[in-house]
């Protein structure tokens, strides 16, 4: 199995990452920086959550943080992406918020 790890990470960078790099494929450059990357992360959520792993208001903040990295303010790396591709992300986020 290929691991799930961008070999361009530096030592250590995914030690305190919940989802990136651990149970999402981290590709393009190290973090988050694909459309992809968002939404799988955003699957991996809910589906902790749903499976009791963690609880609501876990959910909530991580799926807040992910919501916060959408912006090209807090994510430098989502500054290239075309604007409603953003906008979708978002919507797709806020409506798994609505739903926990």
């Amino acid at each position: 199995m290929a691991s799930l790890r961008n070999p361009k990470a530096p030592p250590g960078y995914y030690e305190n990452l919940k989802y990136l790099g651990k149970r999402v494929r981290d590709v393009g450059r190290v973090g988050l920086d694909r459309p992809e990357e968002f939404l799988e992360t955003l699957d991996e959520i809910l589906e902790d959550y749903k499976a009791g792993r963690i609880n609501e208001d876990t959910a909530r903040g991580r799926l807040l943080l992910l919501y916060r990295l959408t912006f090209p303010s807090k994510n430098s790396k989502v500054r290239s992406w075309d604007r409603r591709t953003r906008i979708m992300d978002r919507s797709r986020i806020r409506e798994a918020m609505r739903s926990l």
